[in-house]
């Protein structure tokens, strides 16, 4: 097999791979963010009934560590948030500028798809649905780029029918890399307490996984 068949397969390998994991990583992100307001609730019920075993009402550490979530305590009431980052334009020089390392294909990918979607290029042809879809596609890519998810960029790409250039070795590292920091994700996620007890049903075990957060961040003995 020709060294060129043979990197197409594990391209194509990649990009499937990659649709698996940010399906599942879409999934469990969704389902530990659902689940934050109830934990939260759950957490400051124990707190108000087992006022006497509280040693620490000023902070506390984050939920294990995971994501980046902002937690405050005060007068023993926990809020837990999570934080959001976001860019609204895309022009060469960002381009240049913050990612000099980026290969050529995803910046090529990245400068068509802007020329299809920015909303200066909606003209009259277009109706409210595509207009809205158009601007989703124009938002994912600003994010996708800003947080280096090349393979949302060749997604939104294919999407809109734009010719994919063929895949080159650094393109597929750079694939396999986004999958195993996607993968880290999921792991360090569904390690967390508040994972473990929104999947959990025995109300007692749901009880200690709450018991060993909050002594594990030093808020009670």
């Amino acid at each position: 097999m020709k060294k060129k068949e043979i990197l197409k397969k594990k391209y194509n390998k990649s990009i499937l791979k990659l649709k698996y994991l940010n399906a599942e990583i879409n999934y469990v992100e969704e389902i530990f963010a659902e689940a934050m307001p109830s934990f939260t609730k759950e957490v400051n019920c124990f707190l108000e009934e087992n006022q006497d075993i509280v040693i620490r009402k000023d902070s506390f550490l984050g939920i294990d560590g995971s994501f980046h979530e902002k937690e405050s305590f005060e007068n023993n009431n926990i809020n837990i948030s999570k934080a959001d980052a976001h860019s609204d334009d895309i022009n060469d020089e960002d381009i240049n500028k913050k990612n000099k390392n980026i290969p050529h294909d995803i910046k090529f990918l990245y400068r068509k798809i802007a020329m299809i979607t920015h909303p200066d290029r909606y003209d009259d042809s277009y109706d409210e649905e595509e207009r809205e879809k158009m601007l989703s596609f124009y938002k994912s890519a600003i994010n996708a780029f800003d947080n280096k998810k090349w393979f949302t960029i060749i997604d939104i790409a294919i999407e809109l029918n734009i010719d994919i250039p063929e895949p080159t070795e650094e393109v597929v590292i750079m694939l396999d890399k986004e999958s195993g920091e996607i993968r880290h994700r999921i792991q360090k996620t569904t390690k967390t307490h508040l994972w473990k007890w929104c999947q959990e049903s025995s109300e007692e075990t749901k009880k200690t996984y709450i018991e060993n957060y909050l002594r594990k961040s030093g808020i009670i003995k």
